[in-house]
């Protein structure tokens, strides 16, 4: 079990982003409860880069098609996603 860092560079929002949050699934296995929040990259760039570390478990079936199922939230919308990727 190794920790990772995920970073993410939201660009195109026209307000305020008030909370970026992932969680990570797998398509036929429950996987527990495993929410990051991500925090702020503070910096005077235009593209806003979001951050945290990550530790998930290992699957005893060796199965390593996660879902990184993405949630942004903004004053006045949420936005999610699901984005699949492979951990090795």
């Amino acid at each position: 079990m190794k920790s990772f860092k995920l970073v993410a560079k939201l660009d195109g929002f026209t307000v305020a982003i008030k909370e970026v949050v992932v969680d990570f699934s797998m398509q036929s296995m429950k996987m527990g409860f495993n929410a990051f929040h991500l925090t702020r990259n503070k910096g005077l760039r235009v593209v806003e880069d979001w951050q945290t570390s990550i530790l998930l478990p290992i699957c005893v079936s060796k199965q390593t098609d996660w879902l990184m199922n993405l949630s942004i939230r903004t004053e006045d919308k949420e936005y999610k996603a699901v984005i699949p990727l492979t951990i090795k």
